[in-house]
């Protein structure tokens, strides 16, 4: 009997061992503060005693079937705590609430009456349904705002179930942040703080609250407090560099610290994606850089829509609008609701000379956000490209009843009247745009040409004259426009200036050129005529009219 009790001693040891082992792994999983863990460990000991007692008892009583019987029961709440561990882990380290919640419920299934577990299985439950809200691009369905709601309650819950974590209230503050009531997120991410100000969890989560109001300053303080509690832990360092970026525009900051989150972890397919934005939108772009971290989120992700949209983008941007198309419908493949997929692929197909297509993924956008009024405008411009304007001026209006500001539908609505003789009311649109945003070029320009076709002429020159005087983007284009209503007007030498300006701002437009040539060869001067002719074939060299034009000038 002595050496049975001497076995049972020594299993009873090495069960120890493990279960301290494991503890201390659990530390490390866990953002809770030293008191917490202390707590933690305190109660795993006092289990352990409890149930080494139990056996020990057993054993000295002569009790061994019972002995074996409590060792196996040990056993097995053993194995259920390293599930909760693994699950653990999977969820914070990983971030991957499926397979989190998969380990959970195997722990439940051997010790289903350990509280912690269950505990844990409704904080990831409640954290992923935030996960799949936060992720969203379009309008909510009401079974994920019940999805929300059931969030809601499961922190509530969690509240009840341990007052004192800080858990419970990161779940709420999550939930109230995504559905946009800002003031009840900040109560709760605070007490949250309040609970355990170690938790930098708690700290990273308050950051983008504070982000998603415009509060810069504030979020990357709360960032610096969460690098500090835990300096290897990729998330503050990622969203860190979002901040930067997104906040900022500074891609500078923003890169160091993604490139901090993968020095942590090679796959973090989030900041290889992160990453290659901020070369798309620096200038000039870097597309050969953001295509390679695209392909390596994706080769960690297969399943990345985002990132195939990414790719999308890098494509389209660079005008290869066949192969832009080929990502965005991967990305499609993998969510038939990816409204910003439907939206420029729309975009995409458009550039192709595809309307008919174009109109099909603008009303699919449409049907999941009817209240996006930017989709209507793009479907409007689609349906004005196939000469359907009475559809185009049905979706402007109906965008105007959304967004009676936006001063692109009013200036849209001018160019459809514009185009269908209707030169009083394109006048009103334009009117309505300009009173919106007294810079607005592009307007002056559209309302100059509606009061030229009413033989306004005063009128039409002065808001030439507006629209060159305003212009920040491209102004080279208002100087075009002006040049070709000084043709019209028969102010040849004025029109020559204008087309002028235009390529002096613009070397690489072609068209200002040829018609500089053109304006040129009318009125005598062959020698200037033929140095612009000459940088027009240089641009164009496939085009027959400047070698038809320069032939032209040199036979006479």
């Amino acid at each position: 009997m002595t050496d049975q009790m001497t076995d049972q001693s020594a299993n009873i040891e090495r069960l120890i061992e493990k279960q301290t082992e494991a503890l201390s792994r659990i530390d490390t999983y866990f953002s809770q503060s030293e008191v917490e863990k202390r707590q933690s460990k305190l109660r795993q000991l006092i289990a352990k005693s409890v149930a080494i007692i139990g056996i020990s008892i057993s054993g000295l009583f002569g009790g061994w079937e019972l002995c074996g019987y409590l060792y196996e029961k040990y056993q097995i709440a053993e194995m259920a705590n390293r599930y909760a561990e693994v699950a653990d882990e999977i969820y914070y380290r990983e971030n991957n609430p499926s397979v989190a919640l998969s380990f959970v419920d195997k722990a439940i299934e051997l010790n289903e009456n350990n509280v912690d577990h269950r505990y844990l299985k409704s904080y990831i439950e409640g954290m992923a349904s935030v996960r799949s809200l936060m992720n969203l691009d379009r309008p909510y369905t009401k079974e994920e705002l019940d999805s929300a709601h059931h969030a809601v309650a499961q922190a509530v819950f969690l509240k009840r179930l341990a007052p004192d974590r800080a858990e419970p209230y990161i779940l709420q503050g999550q939930i109230y942040a995504v559905l946009g009531e800002y003031d009840k997120a900040l109560k709760e991410l605070n007490k949250a703080v309040e609970i355990n100000p170690q938790n930098d969890f708690a700290h990273v989560r308050l950051a983008l609250l504070f982000s998603s109001q415009g509060k810069v300053d504030e979020a990357l303080k709360e960032i610096e407090r969460a690098i500090s509690l835990q300096p290897n832990s990729k998330w503050g360092w990622l969203w860190k560099g979002v901040i930067h970026a997104e906040h900022q525009k500074n891609w500078d900051l923003a890169r160091p610290a993604y490139r901090k989150a993968l020095e942590i972890d090679p796959r973090f397919d989030l900041a290889w994606y992160n990453l290659a934005w901020t070369y798309i939108k620096e200038e000039p772009a870097n597309y050969d850089k953001a295509r390679e971290f695209f392909d390596k989120a994706l080769r960690i992700n297969p399943n990345y829509k985002e990132a195939y949209y990414g790719l999308g983008m890098v494509y389209g941007y660079q005008n290869k609008y066949d192969i832009s198309k080929i990502y965005l419908d991967k990305a499609l493949a993998l969510d038939d609701k990816f409204l910003t997929g439907y939206k420029w692929r729309g975009i995409i197909l458009g550039e192709m000379g595809d309307n008919k297509k174009a109109l099909e993924d603008f009303s699919r956008a449409i049907s999941i956000s009817p209240g996006n009024a930017e989709l209507y405008i793009r479907r409007a411009k689609a349906f004005e490209k196939l000469d359907e304007f009475d559809e185009a001026i049905m979706d402007l209006q109906f965008a105007s009843d959304i967004e009676p500001s936006n001063k692109r539908i009013w200036l849209y609505l001018g160019n459809v009247f514009e185009k269908v003789g209707e030169k009083k009311k394109a006048i009103e649109f334009y009117s309505k745009a300009i009173s919106l945003d007294p810079k607005y070029s592009e307007a002056y320009v559209g309302r100059a040409k509606s009061s030229e076709g009413l033989s306004e002429f005063e009128k039409s020159e002065k808001d030439f004259e507006s629209a060159i005087g305003y212009a920040s983007y491209r102004p080279e284009r208002m100087y075009f426009e002006r040049g070709k209503f000084f043709i019209r007007r028969k102010n040849y030498n004025a029109a020559i200036k204008d087309f002028q300006a235009a390529r002096k701002l613009s070397p690489r437009m072609a068209e200002a050129w040829l018609s500089e040539a053109e304006m040129l060869v009318l009125i005598g001067d062959k020698k200037e005529a033929l140095e612009a002719i000459n940088h027009y074939i240089e641009l164009r060299p496939e085009d027959k009219e400047g070698h038809n034009l320069k032939k032209s000038v040199t036979l006479n």
